[in-house]
């Protein structure tokens, strides 16, 4: 597990979101490029201004040159596998037809199978109602009922397998449409950018449409060709207990060091990074999280370099993150206000510098101070997942909307909201214990 949890961070994104291989490896570059400017700033600064320096370095590599670097090794492999590609997809196409035709024959036999029981299951519903209720009629329709599910059943699973079918013949047919094109889409590409050398006023705007619209088509192409890894899944389709447990768990496990972060800065000598430190946490704490959220939601493009876009739960994970982390920050202050002077004092006799006394003597005796606050922001960031329904994404709050839509869940309430709320009280409940245990185990009173 100590292994593993380093590399977490970088595993679980690419296993949730899917993508090429390599940009865990390029965001794992970014960590290690911060590193490396801490230390070859920290020789010639103070310690707590290279640490804001290495992470704009980090925030630059992420925003300008992972995404060239993915689209070169992307066009890179995918000019290399188009034939073999082009290929499998034209298989694909002459094969899928067929197999989807014997489906379409097996499924006919099946629903005609269902029609004719479902005709005697309405003749024995007759006759019950004929003689009245009797036992016999009663369990001849409970028989046909259980003898019918099995069709039904059955039919159900070839129709979803027909479903997948057609998406994968759709599927290579666009893409070999889309690889027999490519071609003559770079080859207008390229008669567009000269027209566009020459053009000017309305003539230049329509010319840039229409090559926002080649380099879309051609992208999509290309990614297809060129993906070394697992298939991008839409933050759309993530719903349910996963999304509340995938941003609540990033923000709790990346707003702690942000706030250890922030109340370092809010303590500094420099006024600077005190000031900014400052306005940060008594901004984000005198704003409420739905504000953050809509900011997330509609705003925070805005604030980006031009076409970088980001995807709309990265977007509330970073909002959830900042808000939680101003709310850390005071939590771990406190903590640190209630160290006593001597502990500094003691570090300083000993000849440790900044860095080195508040990872061996000041933070870890801070943090053990101020568990129960950690923890309590822990749980309070948790239970705010569910405001995401707000902006359209689906936590459990918004799947149960959708579920209570159904006509066939009329009147169901208590059932869905009581085990949504048990799930949060397993959660919720199970860090509260387990702080208990770690004040027990590290033995919070001072001795």
């Amino acid at each position: 597990m100590l292994w593993f949890s380093p590399f977490a961070p970088f595993l679980v994104p690419w296993l949730l979101w899917g993508g090429a291989v390599w940009l865990p490896l390029m965001v794992i570059v970014g960590f290690v490029l911060a590193y490396v400017v801490t230390r070859v700033l920290s020789a010639v600064m103070p310690g707590l201004l290279a640490v804001p320096v290495a992470a704009l370095a980090a925030v630059l590599w992420w925003l300008y040159a992972v995404a060239p670097i993915n689209d070169g090794l992307t066009v890179l492999i995918a000019n290399q596998r188009i034939d073999a590609v082009a290929t499998d997809m034209r298989e694909q196409a002459d094969r899928l037809p067929g197999e989807i035709a014997a489906l379409d024959s097996r499924i006919a036999d099946l629903r005609d199978q269902v029609a004719t029981s479902e005709a005697e299951k309405d003749a024995l519903f007759a006759e019950l109602e004929e003689d009245h209720g009797s036992e016999a009629a009663r369990q001849a329709v409970l028989q046909a009922i259980a003898d019918l599910r099995g069709p039904r059943d059955a039919l159900a699973a070839l129709e979803k397998q027909r479903l997948g079918l057609n998406e994968d013949l759709s599927h290579a047919r666009s893409l070999l449409a889309g690889i027999e094109e490519l071609p003559a889409y770079r080859e207008r590409r390229d008669a567009l950018l000269a027209e566009q050398r020459m053009a000017q006023g309305e003539e230049a705007e329509e010319i840039a449409n229409q090559l926002a619209t080649l380099d879309t088509q051609i992208a999509g192409v290309v990614d297809e060709l060129g993906r070394v890894g697992l298939v991008p899944v839409e933050s759309r389709k993530f719903g349910g207990f996963m999304l509340s447990i995938t941003i609540g768990l990033v923000a709790i496990t990346v707003s702690l060091p942000i706030g250890v972060m922030l109340a370092l800065g809010r303590q500094s000598n420099l006024f600077i990074l005190r000031a900014i430190c400052v306005g940060f946490i008594e901004f984000i704490r005198g704003v409420p999280l739905i504000t953050l959220l809509f900011v997330a939601s509609v705003l925070l493009n805005y604030f980006l370099p031009p076409g970088t876009s980001f995807d709309i739960i990265l977007r509330v994970i970073i909002m959830v993150t900042l808000f939680a982390s101003a709310y850390m920050a005071e939590v771990v202050r406190g903590g640190l206000a209630a160290l006593p002077k001597g502990q500094y004092e003691a570090a300083d006799a000993l000849g440790l510098d900044y860095w080195k006394a508040q990872r061996l003597i000041i933070m870890p005796q801070a943090l053990k101070i101020s568990i129960p606050g950690i923890v309590s922001t822990f749980i309070g960031i948790f239970k705010d997942t569910t405001l995401v329904s707000i902006i359209g994404l689906l936590d459990p709050l918004g799947l149960s909307n959708a579920i209570r839509a159904n006509t066939a869940w009329n009147g169901i309430v208590w059932e869905l909201y009581g085990f949504i709320a048990l799930m949060f009280f397993v959660f919720c409940f199970s860090m509260s214990r387990y702080s208990m245990w770690l004040e027990r185990k590290l033995q919070t009173g001072h001795r």
